[in-house]
C-alpha cells in the first residue's frame, strides 16, 4: 500500500466525519401550567402531552426546524448549528406525547458534501418536506435556502446541500433576523416569511414562490412584539404561523396563528387569526419550530419544539397539542 493510501485509510477510520452516529437522549414528562397541573388547554389547543428533552452530548441543542415523519412515529429535527437529529416519539396508551428515543445525530452536509464549524453557514432556521420527498432548509445570516435529497430510507441525513434560487430581497436580511418561517403550500407553492426584514409599511417581509417557479412579493402582518420564526400548512390546507416574543425583562412567549389558504397571493398583505398565547403560568420556552400532522381520529395534531441556543439556562421542550374547531 502506498503511504498516500495508507494517510487516507487512517484518516478515514479515525475520522468518520460525515457519518451519523448515535446520540443519547433523556425525556422528562413537562406540565403545562406549573400553577395548574389538572390544565388541559390553552387557548383552541387541548394539551397532549409535553417533555423536556436533554442530552449530555454537546453537540445536542438549537432546534430551530421540525418535521413529524411515519405518521407521527420519528421526529426529524434541524439544529441552528448545522446537525440534523432523528428520533422516534414514544405516545402512551392515549396517544398523549410521552418521550423520544432511538436517536440519530447526523452533520449538515454544504455543497461540497463536507459539513462546516462556520456559524454563519450553519444557520439552518427551517425545515420543510416537499411532495417529492426532498427537504427545503431556510438559512439566516448567510441568507439562502437549500434542497437536501432524500436517501433510499426516506431521509436527507447524508445529503449533500444543493443552492435553491430566492427572490433579491432575501441577500439583503438583517443578519440574525432573516428566513425564519417557510411553508411547502398545496400544489408546491413556497412561502418564505423574514423574521425582522420589513416592508415599508412594517409587515414582515415574505415572498411566495408559484408552481411555475417565478417569485411573488407578499408580506405578513406582525403583531408586536411578537415577530414570524416557523410555519407549516395544517392538514386542511391552512397556513399556521409559529410567532415568539422576547423581552429581558418580560421573558420569552410564543403565539400561534391560522391564515385562510385563499388569501396567500402575491402582493398580499397576510393576517393570522390567533388561535393560542402561551406565556407564564403556561410553560414557554424559546419555541421556534413547528409541524402538524392529522391523528388517528382526523383530529389536527401540532407540535412545538424550542431552540434551547445551547444554552444550560434553556430548556428543549418538545409539546404536543390538539386543535380544536
Amino acid at each position: 500500500m502506498r503511504l498516500a493510501q495508507l494517510i487516507l485509510l487512517l484518516a478515514l477510520v479515525i475520522c468518520p466525519a460525515f457519518a451519523a452516529d448515535r446520540i443519547q437522549l433523556q425525556s422528562a414528562p413537562a406540565l403545562l401550567d406549573l400553577d395548574n397541573r389538572d390544565r388541559s388547554d390553552v387557548g383552541r389547543l387541548a394539551w397532549r402531552g409535553g417533555v423536556v428533552v436533554s442530552s449530555s452530548d454537546s453537540r445536542f441543542g438549537g432546534y430551530s426546524g421540525l418535521e413529524i415523519l411515519d405518521d407521527g412515529r420519528r421526529l426529524l429535527a434541524l439544529s441552528d448549528v448545522g446537525h440534523w437529529l432523528l428520533a422516534d416519539i414514544a405516545y402512551d396508551a392515549a396517544g398523549n406525547l410521552a418521550g423520544l428515543g432511538n436517536s440519530t445525530f447526523a452533520p449538515l452536509l454544504g455543497v461540497d458534501g463536507k459539513p462546516t464549524d462556520s456559524k454563519r453557514l450553519n444557520d439552518a432556521e427551517a425545515l420543510r418536506r416537499q411532495a417529492d420527498g426532498s427537504y427545503l432548509v431556510a438559512f439566516e445570516r448567510a441568507h439562502r435556502v437549500a434542497r437536501f435529497r432524500a436517501g433510499a430510507d426516506g431521509l436527507p441525513l447524508d445529503s449533500s446541500a444543493e443552492a435553491v434560487a430566492t427572490p433579491r430581497g432575501v441577500a439583503g436580511q438583517p443578519d440574525n433576523g432573516g428566513l425564519e418561517a417557510m411553508a411547502v403550500l398545496a400544489g408546491g407553492a413556497l412561502l418564505l416569511i423574514s423574521e425582522d426584514g420589513r416592508t415599508p409599511e412594517g409587515h414582515a417581509q415574505a415572498w411566495l414562490r408559484d408552481a411555475e417557479g417565478t417569485w411573488h412579493d407578499l408580506a405578513y402582518r406582525v403583531t408586536p412584539p411578537f415577530v414570524p420564526v416557523d410555519a407549516t400548512v395544517l392538514p386542511d390546507g391552512r397556513l399556521l404561523v409559529l410567532e415568539r416574543r422576547y423581552h429581558p425583562i418580560g421573558g420569552v412567549g410564543a403565539r400561534l396563528a391560522i391564515v385562510n389558504a385563499d388569501t396567500i397571493r402575491a402582493g398580499a398583505v397576510l393576517q393570522g387569526e390567533e388561535i393560542a398565547n402561551l406565556a407564564a403560568p403556561v410553560t414557554v420556552d424559546n419555541f421556534e419550530a413547528v409541524a402538524a400532522r392529522r391523528g388517528a381520529r382526523g383530529e389536527t395534531l401540532l407540535y412545538l419544539m424550542s431552540d434551547d441556543n445551547q444554552n444550560p439556562l434553556q430548556q428543549t421542550l418538545l409539546f404536543l397539542f390538539e386543535l380544536r374547531p
